[in-house]
């Protein structure tokens, strides 16, 4: 009955948005794990479906732990843009490091959008 602030190193959230480290060393958590998050909400938009396959909770606690998702919302959708599917796929590596640094990058690489489009032959000869 009594309201409590979350303690210290204590395990919060809803366990199919939750990023592996999260899991496995609390103290290591940063924002990257918040981007891990970010990535599995993108995925589900893009994709209509969860980046897991379980059927337990035991099974899906397995699977954040080692990794086991589908990063690549095009593999659900044909229809995802390359572009957006590497920055949703860099949002859900399994190791942090190889995430997006910061918040401000991730949003740098949204708003950087698709790369130019390379011009055809005839473009590129007579302008």
């Amino acid at each position: 009955d009594e309201l409590k602030l979350t303690s210290k190193n204590q395990l919060l959230g809803t366990p199919l948005y939750i990023a592996p480290e999260q899991y496995l060393d609390p103290h290591a958590v940063d924002g990257r794990a918040d981007l891990f998050s970010v990535g599995v909400v993108m995925f589900e938009l893009l994709a209509n479906e969860w980046p897991y396959d379980w059927q337990s909770k035991r099974e899906l606690l397995g699977k954040v732990l080692h990794g086991e998702l589908e990063r690549h919302p095009m593999a659900k959708n044909a229809g995802v843009p390359a572009w957006l599917d590497a920055i949703v796929a860099r949002a859900l590596a399994h190791k942090r490091e190889d995430r997006f640094a910061s918040a401000d990058d991730m949003k740098a690489a949204l708003e950087a959008g698709p790369p130019p489009a390379k011009a055809g032959i005839l473009r590129r000869l007579f302008g």
